[in-house]
């Protein structure tokens, strides 16, 4: 017997609280969004970088499922007011993080010569 396994939606407690299950559909585009704004920041975010980069990524999928919901003509008033306040909120956080990319942050002189001790051990 398989499992039944439940569609989220625009307001699911698991895009809320990011408990996402990483196998479905959802959390591998949650899972590349946060990869890629990863490296957006430069590969090696801070931890104040990886709060926001989940809330743009679970924002993200909210407003993913309310367009579909949009688009097959089943919103309501509250679901275009919490679609545009997401959209808000994304605006904002996307400016915490910059537009652009930031480069990739530098390895430095200790790391390498740890790498490179690491390496002939091997």
């Amino acid at each position: 017997m398989g499992r039944d396994i439940r569609q989220l939606g625009p307001y699911s407690r698991g895009i809320m609280r990011g408990s996402v299950d990483g196998r479905t559909r959802s959390g591998r585009f949650i899972r590349a969004m946060v990869a890629d704004l990863e490296k957006h920041v430069g590969g090696a975010p801070s931890v104040t970088e990886r709060l926001v980069i989940g809330r743009i990524a679970r924002i993200w999928m909210q407003l993913e499922l309310l367009d579909g919901k949009i688009a097959a003509g089943e919103c309501n008033d509250h679901d275009r007011r919490v679609h545009g306040a997401l959209n808000n909120t994304l605006r904002l956080l996307i400016r915490e993080i910059g537009l652009k990319p930031t480069a990739a942050k530098p390895i430095s002189l200790a790391d390498r010569l740890r790498t490179a001790q690491q390496e002939g051990r091997s």
